[in-house]
């Protein structure tokens, strides 16, 4: 879906569109994404760039064993990181949020391999995607288990 954003208010309009564009895509064909194991619940975080306006976003969801809907958010922020960090920024307000809304043990996953190999990553690298790993991974040491 091409998406054509020159403002704040158009990256919100965006959002509003892949979301609607992400629901029909699950009603129509099968979710590539595994669905959790029974009696648990399953995150799967992904980012977008707006690199017109200058702004970029991520959204969240939650669904159980059955793959029905618990819990969503989003958000959108300005600036222009790079399409890792954008997808790190996403999983670390994602992990926030969990963290404000209580849930814990609930697998997380991103779609992004290079996030995922930072993560797992004994050398740090010293720049803002290695900050923001940092943080992750403070996170995961007492909230999360990641998929």
């Amino acid at each position: 879906m091409l998406l054509q954003v020159t403002t704040l208010d158009d990256c919100k309009k965006a959002q509003i569109r892949l979301a609607a564009a992400e629901t029909h895509r699950e009603r129509t064909h099968n979710d590539r994404r595994e669905k959790p194991v029974i009696g648990t619940m399953k995150c799967n975080v992904d980012a977008a760039l707006f690199s017109e306006s200058n702004c970029f976003g991520y959204g969240m969801r939650i669904r159980d064993a059955e793959g029905y809907f618990v819990h969503a958010s989003s958000a959108h922020f300005e600036g222009s990181p790079s399409p890792v960090e954008a997808e790190a920024y996403g999983l670390l307000y994602t992990l926030l949020w969990l963290k404000y809304k209580g849930y814990q043990n609930v697998p997380i996953e991103v779609d992004c391999r290079q996030v995922l190999e930072a993560i797992k990553s004994t050398m740090q690298k010293q720049n803002e995607l290695g900050l923001i790993i940092i943080i992750v991974n403070s996170f995961f040491i007492n909230l999360a288990t990641f998929g």
